[in-house]
């Protein structure tokens, strides 16, 4: 249904980078990884930038193909600079992918010294198996609550490993977005909008 809902607000209006930007990840999260790099070639189709590369870079990493994964991650690097946090990242999983620990840890230490960089590297740990690790990161961010969306980590494939871990409900209840509190939670007191009032609902594609 998520899909659905993707697919017809872009069709509606398939020049808007966001609505494809929003497509992009819903795909992702489906696991439709193909449809998924299709929606970010047409995004930056539009946008005529960077935006987007580090994403394709992971879906490629999704699908086991490190070669067009490390040309997204080091074309971002070379446009925003290979000391940029996103491209620090996107190389620590290439070297994870292609099973160089030695240079996988460089990056890893690497990363964790740059500022505000708490979720590639929650993200980097759950990837690389260091799961109870992760969840400490986790757990830090979302207590007091970080600046991420509601609903990230139910929905991003990036911590899909951490769901059966033991704290996982408990993080979700900490942050509000448990399955059980999002029933009980209008969509509107997710996605009104910053300053605007309750979006107006619409009928299902």
């Amino acid at each position: 249904k998520a899909v659905e809902y993707a697919e017809y607000a872009a069709q509606r209006d398939p020049l808007s980078a966001r609505l494809l930007r929003t497509l992009m990840l819903t795909q992702f999260a489906a696991g439709n990884i193909d449809e998924a790099i299709e929606a970010n070639k047409q995004m930056r189709e539009i946008t005529g930038g960077q935006g987007g590369l580090w994403y394709l870079g992971m879906m490629h990493l999704e699908n086991g193909d490190t070669e067009l994964a490390s040309e997204a991650f080091n074309t971002w690097a070379q446009s925003q600079g290979e000391d940029n946090m996103m491209a620090v990242h996107g190389h620590a999983m290439i070297h994870l992918a292609r099973g160089e620990q030695a240079k996988f840890e460089h990056k890893l230490e690497q990363l964790q010294g740059i500022p505000d960089s708490d979720w590639p590297v929650a993200i980097t740990l759950a990837k690389a198996g260091m799961h109870d690790e992760a969840m400490d990161k986790i757990e830090a961010m979302v207590n007091p609550p970080n600046d991420f969306g509601p609903l990230a980590l139910n929905t991003s494939p990036m911590f899909t490993a951490l769901h059966d871990h033991p704290r996982w409900e408990e993080v979700l209840r900490k942050r509000g977005s448990h399955p059980d509190q999002i029933a009980k939670m209008g969509i509107d007191q997710y996605f009104p909008g910053p300053g605007q009032p309750p979006t107006i609902s619409v009928d299902a594609p």
